[in-house]
């Protein structure tokens, strides 16, 4: 979106030309709790405060929801996991099928220098890479060697430096194509991908209801937006 030019002229590009005005659609994570007259009687009579157990309760199913949302999309599509836009590529051999290390680092130099960095020709640096937990359990307790006990993934962060935050997610191990585990390479940047703005929690004024206090509580998000695919990348197979 940046040229070199010889002289001022109309021809100087604009970065607004890769930018498209879209409306979306916001979504609501709602739940409700409660406590019963008897239950605010009890409490009174004892003389200690209601259990907040509910509550936390409440707050964490909303959040959840709101995460999962995130990573999936509506109707499982168009999340952080499974954008439409984002290549696919598909491992030749599992990670964990993998009895050398020379094989994890050959899939990882493979994918981000001749992958995801290739295609933006090195203008956009990836930074974070997400496993699945049966990947990360892995790299996590192999020894490189006998002779040798660091990790394959203490082995692997020394390679690529460029890689600052090393994940993972459960909902990646049956997110790639026929539910193979899916493993993601991207820049953790705003100017390439985003969550949309969110109300993460909130409550709504107790109201009383037959005998029962009860608080309705809710999130909103309108998910999370690839600005950039290119500086992303899905790994199937892994």
């Amino acid at each position: 979106m940046a040229a070199i030019m010889d002289d001022h002229s109309d021809n100087i590009p604009s970065v607004d030309e890769a930018i498209e005005e879209v409306s979306v659609s916001v979504h609501s994570a709602l739940t409700h709790y409660g406590y019963s007259v008897s239950d605010l009687e009890a409490a009174q009579y004892a003389a200690i405060n209601l259990d907040q157990t509910k509550a936390m309760m409440a707050r964490e199913a909303v959040d959840s929801s709101i995460d999962n949302f995130r990573l999936v999309g509506l109707n499982g599509k168009n999340g952080l996991i499974n954008n439409e836009n984002i290549t696919v590529t598909t491992a030749e051999k599992k990670i964990t099928a993998m009895t050398s290390f020379d094989e994890v680092s050959a899939l990882f130099r493979d994918v981000i220098l001749n992958g995801v960095n290739k295609v933006n020709k090195d203008t956009v640096k990836v930074d974070t890479v997400v496993f699945p937990r049966s990947v990360m359990n892995m790299l996590t307790t192999k020894t490189y060697s006998q002779y040798d006990s660091e990790t394959w993934l203490v082995k692997l962060k020394g390679m690529f430096p460029d890689i600052t935050t090393w994940e993972f997610l459960d909902e990646l191990e049956t997110a790639g194509v026929g539910k193979t585990c899916r493993l993601i390479v991207y820049a953790k940047n705003p100017l390439y991908g985003r969550t949309r703005p969110q109300i993460p929690f909130e409550t709504q004024p107790t109201q009383y209801n037959k005998f029962k206090y009860e608080t309705y509580c809710r999130g909103t998000t309108g998910g999370f937006d690839v600005i950039r695919p290119t500086a992303f990348m899905y790994v199937d197979n892994v």
